[in-house]
């Protein structure tokens, strides 16, 4: 049984402390995201990839080989630095692994709080748009 977390991003800074055991990291830059077929926005598992380690299926995911990955594996004492939008799965390479991850805001974290949690629309106040805005409002 594979412990550990899927392929996904975060938007804040992350330190990844290892306790103990040991800990795989697989990370891919940013820049990456298209090769990485991440799951719609709308969707439950919104910033994870559809990539799965144990099976990668190139038929399915072409590009995802021509992603650059980065790989290390954690040792008791080590620390990691996972900044935004990095892209990171984690597997437990021993039979046991105790880590602590300390996250903190970053400016990024903030502007995604601005972009999609405003939920106050900012609409112009001509009387063909407010027309149109209420017959789609009776539609829906």
């Amino acid at each position: 049984v594979r412990v550990g977390s899927p392929l996904h991003y975060d938007v804040a800074h992350n330190m990844y402390c290892q306790v103990s055991g040991q800990k795989r990291f697989r990370m891919f830059p940013p820049e990456d995201h298209q090769r990485l077929y991440l799951y719609p926005r709308v969707h439950p598992s919104t910033r994870s990839s559809q990539i799965r380690f144990d099976n990668v299926r190139p038929e399915i995911f072409p590009k995802f080989s021509e992603a650059t990955p980065w790989e290390a594996v954690l040792q008791p004492g080590d620390v990691l630095y996972i900044p935004p939008y990095w892209f990171h799965a984690t597997e437990v390479v021993e039979d046991h692994s105790i880590s602590i991850s300390v996250c903190s805001e970053s400016a990024q974290v903030e502007l995604r709080e601005t972009v999609f949690l405003d939920t106050t629309p900012k609409l112009p106040k001509t009387p063909k748009f407010h027309h149109r805005v209420k017959g789609l409002a009776a539609y829906v």
